[in-house]
């Protein structure tokens, strides 16, 4: 059995599940998301497994990316005015 496929199954896909949402979480930028997308992509095979972390990460990275586009600039302005 090749290495990777003993990390995504079983009781290791939860561990790679909790991995693949704490990273998603971090993530904002039009040029992780496109690094993050082309590792799920080049990867997908190990990450059947945890395939609704896998989505639910990749949204998270997207929403992220769509409040930084939409509001980091009036935000930090904002917060600028205040100190």
């Amino acid at each position: 059995m090749h290495k990777m496929e003993l990390i995504c199954h079983g009781p290791r896909a939860s561990r790679l599940s909790r991995y693949l949402t704490v990273l998603g979480d971090q993530m904002f930028s039009d040029n992780e998301l496109e690094e993050y997308t082309s590792f799920i992509e080049k990867n997908g095979e190990y990450l059947k497994q945890s395939q609704r972390s896998v989505n639910q990460s990749i949204e998270s990275v997207m929403v992220s990316n769509k409040w930084h586009k939409a509001h980091y600039k009036s935000f930090t302005k904002l917060l600028a005015e205040r100190v």
